[in-house]
C-alpha cells in the first residue's frame, strides 16, 4: 500500500507541475499578443524624469506631491487625497473595483492585471472581470506564476513577474519607462495592512515582501545601474535602497534621529 500511495503522490506532484508549466506557456502566448498594445509605447518614455510609486502602507499619510514627478499608484492608493495619480495598477478583483474604475477618468491611466489561474485555485484571489477592464478603459496585462520568479527584460512581449504584490508589477512598469529617480512611498512591509487602518505591530501582513524587494534590488543593480531608488520614510525596507524622510515623519518619530543619520526629502 505504501508503494501505491507513493506512486500516486509522485504522479499527482508531476501532473500538477506539468499543468503549471502549460499555464505558464499559455500566459507567455497571451502576453506576446496583448502586451505590445499595453506597454510598448511606454518604453523609455520617462528617461531622465522622476517617478513616485504610491503604495498603501500607513506612511503614505506623510506623502506629499513632488514637482516634476509622475505618480504611479497601486490598489487603494487612489483613495488617499494628497496626490493625484497619473497611473493606477490593480490585479485582484476587490470590493472597491468599481470605485477604482471611476477614479480620475480624465487623467489617470489604469492597468489591470490578470493573475495566473493556478493562484485562483490555490488562494482567495479572483481574476478581474473583462467588464471592469472595459468600464475603466484600462489596459490589461498578464502575470507569470509566482513559482517561476522571472523578472522580464521586455514587458512589451513578456508577462510580468508575479512576485506577490501589485507594487512589483508597478515597479516593472516604472523600470520599463527608465526614469532617473524612483521614490517609494507607503512601501512599509510592516504594521497594519492599509494607510487608513490603525497601526498594529502584530499585523505584519506584508513583511514577506521584504525578501522580494531584495530580489528586485539585485535585478535592478544588474540591469538598471543608472536609476536611483529612494525609500521615503522606510520601515521594513530601511537600508535596502537610499533612505529619505519627510520632516513631518521625523517630527512624529523623535527617536529616529537618535539612531539614524537622517536625510530629508526636499
Amino acid at each position: 500500500m505504501d508503494i501505491i500511495k507513493s506512486f500516486f503522490t509522485t504522479f499527482h506532484s508531476k501532473l500538477n507541475y506539468s499543468i503549471e508549466q502549460n499555464e505558464c506557456v499559455l500566459t507567455h502566448i497571451k502576453a506576446a499578443a496583448v502586451h505590445p498594445k499595453t506597454f510598448a509605447e511606454y518604453c523609455g518614455i520617462y528617461q531622465n524624469k522622476n517617478i513616485a510609486l504610491i503604495a498603501c502602507g500607513p506612511t503614505i499619510n506623510y506623502a506629499k506631491p513632488l514637482d516634476d514627478t509622475i505618480f504611479v499608484g497601486v490598489n487603494e492608493s487612489f483613495r488617499q487625497s494628497s496626490i493625484l495619480l497619473d497611473y493606477l495598477f490593480v490585479q485582484d478583483l476587490m470590493p472597491w473595483i468599481k470605485e477604482a474604475n471611476n477614479y480620475s477618468r480624465d487623467h489617470c491611466k489604469k492597468f489591470y492585471g490578470i493573475i495566473p489561474q493556478n493562484r485562483t485555485r490555490n488562494s482567495k484571489c479572483r481574476t478581474i472581470q473583462i467588464f471592469d477592464i472595459r468600464d475603466a478603459n484600462a489596459n490589461e496585462y498578464y502575470l507569470e506564476d509566482l513559482m517561476f520568479h522571472n523578472w522580464p527584460h521586455n514587458i512589451a512581449i513578456e508577462p510580468l513577474c508575479d512576485n506577490g504584490g501589485t507594487v512589483f508589477s508597478a515597479m516593472q512598469f516604472i523600470l520599463y519607462t527608465h526614469p532617473k529617480n524612483i521614490y517609494l512611498f507607503g512601501c512599509d512591509c510592516y504594521g497594519s495592512r492599509h494607510f487608513y487602518e490603525k497601526a498594529d505591530d502584530n499585523k505584519n501582513f506584508f513583511k514577506y515582501q521584504i525578501n522580494q524587494w531584495k530580489n528586485l534590488k539585485t535585478h535592478i543593480d544588474e540591469y538598471y545601474k543608472d536609476i536611483n531608488i529612494y525609500s521615503v520614510n522606510p520601515i521594513g525596507l530601511r537600508g535596502i535602497f537610499a533612505d529619505l524622510y519627510t520632516s513631518s515623519f521625523v517630527e512624529d518619530n523623535p527617536d529616529l534621529a537618535d539612531t539614524t543619520s537622517i536625510t530629508l526629502l526636499k
